[in-house]
């Protein structure tokens, strides 16, 4: 790979992180749709995967935020030059959605989960998860508030991944630029 090449893309650990991360959100949202879609008949199989849609989650979490500290230090490749305004403008702004709705819908189903009043156990992947302090006994009501932002979010991050990938498939396509071949190199012009 040329100097030039190099420059152009992102390094192996983003492209690991982001389709590692990406992976994981979309099975997140495919298996937290489908949990909570079961009848009341099957809630042992809604309780078996919402234990490992938690764990998951944290484990996002924890992706993200490992993801945000490796482009703090390592930036991103600058994007084409051929790319117009707008779509520089939508790129940042759907970029920040997408790194925003990463640490949030995790936390909120964090603050979820700590302000139940019942206060039920939070596992990752078996080992025990502390819940948030702040809660106290909790509420009903501030446990329905969190639920109703993590599934908020949830569709919006579906709204984003439909933007991001149909943009990828633009410029692959329409565009005939590098887009796409900064996270796949195989696509690389």
């Amino acid at each position: 790979m040329t100097t030039a090449t190099a420059a152009s893309q992102y390094n192996r650990v983003a492209i690991i992180l982001h389709w590692l991360i990406a992976i994981l959100i979309i099975g997140q949202l495919a298996g937290g749709l489908y949990a909570a879609g079961l009848p009341r008949e099957q809630g042992e199989l809604a309780r078996e995967l919402f234990t490992w849609h938690k764990s998951f989650g944290i484990l996002i979490l924890l992706l993200s935020l490992a993801r945000i500290g490796w482009r703090i230090v390592n930036p991103p490749p600058p994007l084409p030059a051929s790319m117009k305004g707008w779509e520089v403008t939508v790129t940042k702004v759907v970029h920040f959605g997408f790194y925003f709705l990463l640490i949030a819908i995790p936390l909120f189903g964090w603050a979820m989960i700590s302000s139940h009043p019942r206060k039920p156990p939070l596992e990752f992947f078996g080992l025990p998860w502390p819940l948030l302090p702040f809660f106290g006994a909790g509420s009903e009501e501030t446990h329905e508030l969190f639920e109703e932002a993590h599934e908020y979010g949830a569709f919006a991050m579906i709204a984003l991944i439909v933007i991001h990938i149909a943009a990828a498939l633009k410029h692959q396509f329409v565009n005939r630029d590098e887009v796409l071949g900064r996270m796949l190199p195989m696509f690389k012009k």
